[in-house]
């Protein structure tokens, strides 16, 4: 993380790495999801999958693991706004990432 701020870029897994360690910093549990070739992250809402299906005007842009809510981010498409890197990592995951969640 050190150097992707010193340098101000990164690859995904330099951008992942320093996104999930701001969040774990504040105390926001992260998961690295990877495909192949490819690594992007989720953080928790820590709420259940009931309470996430209420809250959220598309459920599909979320995951639902091991009774919590998930948020998948495509940190490289960040520049882009919050909501493109949501919506990427979302399709990243519909697409298949679900299969590589350990």
């Amino acid at each position: 993380p050190r150097n992707t701020l010193h340098f101000k870029s990164g690859d995904c897994d330099d951008l992942s790495i320093l996104y999930s360690s701001l969040l774990e910093a504040i105390g926001i549990e992260t998961a690295f999801l990877t495909i192949p070739g490819h690594i992007f992250l989720a953080f928790s809402l820590y709420i259940n999958e009931t309470k996430g299906k209420k809250l959220f005007r598309n459920p599909e842009n979320l995951i639902f693991k091991d009774g919590k809510t998930w948020v998948p981010i495509e940190i490289t498409m960040i520049q882009k706004g919050f909501i493109k890197a949501w919506e990427t990592g979302a399709k990243e995951w519909r697409d298949g990432g679900q299969k590589y969640w350990k």
